[in-house]
This record gives C-alpha cells, structure tokens and sequence, in this order.
C-alpha cells in the first residue's frame, strides 16, 4: 500500500518548496503526463511526485495528467498500488523537460524486493513485511509505499541520482520479538538483499505503566541517518501497540535510530546509535515524571518563566504539554503577582510578573494534568508538581536565575513503577538547568547543601530523609510505606542564598 510522501515527527528534513500551480501554458510549453501502469498492464490511477534535480522543488500530481513545468531535468518518483492484485511496485526516472513530454511506468517490468537474513526466523512464528521509500538523493522527498513478499517489487535503475530505501521486518506472532533490517542503496536494486544475523543489535524495550495514563501506547522505530535528510528518515515502523506495560525484544540493523514511544497524549524518543552484536535497553515511563530544563529568568522589568517542561520523563526526549499551571511571585513574604496557564497539546504556557524593586523573590508553580479530551486514570503517577525558586532580581536586568531544579531517578522498581511493600528505595538524584533563553545571561549555579523529604500521604505531611554524596553523585535512601504511593521532595541551596525545591506528588507506587 502507498503514500506519496512522508515527514516523519521529529525529523529535520531540508526546506522544500511544494507547488500547487503551474506557469501558464502554451501548445510548446515545457510539461509532463506521467501514465502508470499495474502488474496486469492496465492503468493505474496514482499519485506521482515530481522533483526538480537541480531546485529541488518538487510537486505532487495525478498519474495520467500533463503538468506544466519549469524546463529542467525532473525525476519521476511513484509507488504504484494496484487495487486488483494488491501489489506495489516502487519506480523512478529522470527525465528530461523542455517541451510537452509523456512517459510510460510499466509495473510489469519490476522486480520482487527480497530481503532475507543468513539465520532466517521462523515462518511459522514470525511474518515479514516491507516498506520503502524512493527519494533523490540527499533528501527524503519522495513516494513510499509498504506491504508483504511476494506483493511487493522494484523498477531497477542504476542512477546514483536516486535513492531507495527500505526496511525488513519479520514480527513474531505475540508481538514480543521482532527483526529489522534498514539500509539504503544508490539507484533502485535489481537483486536481493542479504543480511547477517550477527551484524544486527538487540534493543531490550520496557514500556512502563503508571505515569503516562494512556490506554494505549506504540513502540516505533525510525532511521535517522544524516539527521533525517536520507532517504531513511521518512521510514517509520510500528512494532507493538498495547496498554502499558508491555517488553519487547527487537533485533535491529547498526546505524542511528530514533526509539519512539507514543500514545494520543505524549510522545518520547531516545536518539541511538547502533552496532552489530550491542546489547541495548530502553526504558520509557520511568517513574517520577517532573519538571527539567526551565528556571525563571530576570527580563528587564518582568520575571518570567516557562512550564512547558512540568512533566518529563527522567531519561527520554520529549514532554507530556498537558498541564495547568498555577504561578505566583512573593516578595520578602507578600504576594507580587499570580498567574495561571493551560496548556496542551503544543503551546507554550510562559508566564510573566512584573517587577518594580530588586530583591530576594520566591516563584512558586504548581502544574497539574490537564488536557481537554482526556480523563487521566485514578492511579496516575506524577499527577502534580510543584517548584519554588528563590533569588535576586533587579528590575533592568536581564539574566536566567542560578537557581536548580531537581530531577529524580528511583531504582528498583517493577513494570508498574512499584516498590516492595516496607522496602527501601534508593532514588538518585540529578541537577538540571537549561539556557532556555539564549542570547540571556547565564550564570553558574552551583550545590553546596542537598535536603530532601518523602510522603506517603500525598504530601499531608513529610519526613526528612537522607542523602548521600559519592564521587560527585546524590542520591536519597527512601522508607517505603507498606502500600500506597511515595512523594518526594528535593532543595538545593547553593549558600548564596540561591534555593530550588522540587516536589513531585506520587512519584512511584507501591505494591
């Protein structure tokens, strides 16, 4: 089955320009009809996409309709699916346009795309697929398409102006283990493809339950050669789409890959490169989702600050934007000014309160799930936070605050983000701060005290808990209750009178 052309999320491909017009015609005028044909030598109705090879601007039209053009050299990308036979047949050609030209895509004289592993999997127990994409080189427009062995062929073309990528799968039949095979050739291949098994890394996969509160959530992966510009990076393969939690084992081709975990509310990657006989594991919906990155910042007469970054998982890329932020600035005790943001989705719940005195304030923000679509569950972990900075402003100025936010990583814990009813659990701790602003003043924020507390009351009450430094490293030895949920809390001072606590309220469960 097709699709003329795909970007995937989170790839940076190069700036195209799409043209949805054409330059007036005349009987002379430079043009192109494009007519395909299926694998029953009938017409097939399908969409071509056309690249100019020196522009790179590029259009999609209708098969079997002239195209005024530019003059120039065009190719001529399509994966033509036949309804009939349920085939697909991928094909590109470069053709010259400086009159009214037509050229004939004959499906009949592909190939079939074989691509096989020395130590093939069983049969029996696993399924293959393909999908593969034809671009030009040196980007990822072009048509793609996607379907089993024996349906699927190829128009070889020796052209090192082209590019055909293509990705194996054999799935087993519960979802829990999967093969891949991802490479790109110059031109469109005549012959098959033949891979070592032992070439390939394994990706021990854990989706978690408890912090998401998604029903449902899909495993990806995705090329990201050359940084999404190859034509790889339009590939994407759904592995496995369930309700947390879930494992899956994927032997995976070497090179740089995107493993993407995603759900109708939230979306997380991991950025890895891969080589041949690596053992690798990834874990998403780690347990104490929180706030990272964003400390306020001194902007002239405001302090302004950003909570698109409230809930984080600790190791992935990426964000759940669905939150409400309740914001208020106190000055020596006395409240300054109070905002409130929603957010979801992609906005931006940046708050600003003005400032007319320098002095030591204090910004506290508490962010709660929210999204207008969706009812989170009743065991929803991290389903509120809260940060509180103190420092120096001057009205004026312009710097981000040497204040740190705290981010906390607990070990131990199930597929469920539980601990052992009455066990210990240590959590380790990391100090994060980003230059959210960039052209902002950025000075050192340093640690010279660590204080921390635990909750098994949803923050009713707290107790002080230990900290430990080792080599530069903090972590926290937590009493768990015998069941319920725990709620951390972290303070970092720097002795300059510079304070950041951290609150996350149900950071992991018990049971």
């Amino acid at each position: 089955m097709g699709y003329t052309f795909r970007e995937a999320a989170l790839v940076t491909a190069a700036a195209v320009l799409i043209h949805a017009g054409s330059p007036p015609a005349t009987a002379t005028s430079p043009s192109l009809k494009v007519t395909t044909l299926g694998r029953d030598g009938v017409a097939v109705a399908t969409t071509v996409t056309l690249v100019n090879m020196t522009s790179h601007d590029w259009y999609q039209v209708a098969s079997d309709t002239t195209k005024v053009l530019p003059a120039g050299r065009y190719a001529a990308l399509v994966d033509i699916w036949n309804t009939r036979d349920s085939t697909d047949t991928m094909a590109a050609t470069i053709v010259s346009v400086t009159a009214p030209k037509s050229i004939v895509i004959d499906a009949r004289a592909g190939v079939p795309l074989r691509v096989r592993l020395d130590n093939s999997p069983d049969s029996t127990t696993f399924s293959q697929r393909f999908s593969a994409q034809v671009c030009v080189a040196g980007s990822s427009m072009g048509a793609g398409g996607w379907n089993v062995p024996g349906r699927f062929f190829v128009l070889p073309n020796t052209s090192t102006e082209l590019r055909f990528a293509y990705m194996s799968t054999w799935t087993r039949s519960d979802d829990a283990e999967a093969y891949i095979v991802n490479g790109e050739t110059a031109g469109l291949p005549r012959y098959g493809i033949m891979r070592s098994t032992s070439s390939l890394a394994t990706l021990n996969a854990q989706v978690r339950k408890g912090p998401s509160g998604a029903a449902y959530n899909t495993l990806a992966l995705q090329p990201n050669q050359d940084n999404g510009l190859s034509c790889s990076g339009s590939l994407y393969l759904s592995l496995k789409n369930a309700p947390a939690p879930y494992t899956m084992i994927t032997h995976v081709s070497p090179g740089q890959w995107l493993v993407r975990s995603e759900s109708d509310i939230d979306f997380w990657w991991d950025r890895r490169t891969f080589t041949a006989g690596q053992q690798v594991t990834d874990v998403f919906n780690r347990a104490a989702w929180g706030p990272a990155h964003i400390v306020p910042a001194v902007a002239g007469k405001n302090i302004t600050f950003d909570g698109q970054h409230m809930f984080t998982d600790w190791y992935q890329l990426g964000s759940q934007a669905s939150e409400k932020t309740v914001s208020t600035l106190t000055l020596n005790g006395a409240t300054v000014a109070t905002r409130t943001s929603t957010s979801w989705g992609d906005d931006s719940p940046q708050q600003y309160f003005p400032i007319t005195t320098a002095g030591w304030y204090t910004l506290t923000s508490t962010a709660t799930r929210y999204h207008p679509d969706f009812t989170y569950p009743a065991d929803l972990l991290s389903p509120k936070v809260t940060t509180s900075f103190r420092f120096y402003a001057k009205p004026g100025t312009s710097t981000i605050a040497p204040v740190l936010l705290t981010r906390f990583l607990p070990g131990g814990l199930d597929l469920y983000n539980h601990a052992a009813p009455s066990s210990t659990t240590s959590v380790s701790l990391n100090f994060d701060r980003q230059r959210w602003l960039m052209d902002f003043p950025f000075p050192t924020a340093t640690v010279k005290t660590v204080t921390a507390w635990a909750s098994s009351d949803d923050g009713t009450t707290w107790r002080a808990v230990p900290v430990t430094v080792s080599g530069g490293r903090w972590s926290l030895s937590v009493p768990n209750p015998a069941s319920g949920y725990v709620s951390l809390r972290a303070q970092v001072a720097d002795g300059a009178g510079n304070i950041g606590t951290t609150t996350i309220y149900r950071a992991y469960g018990i049971g």
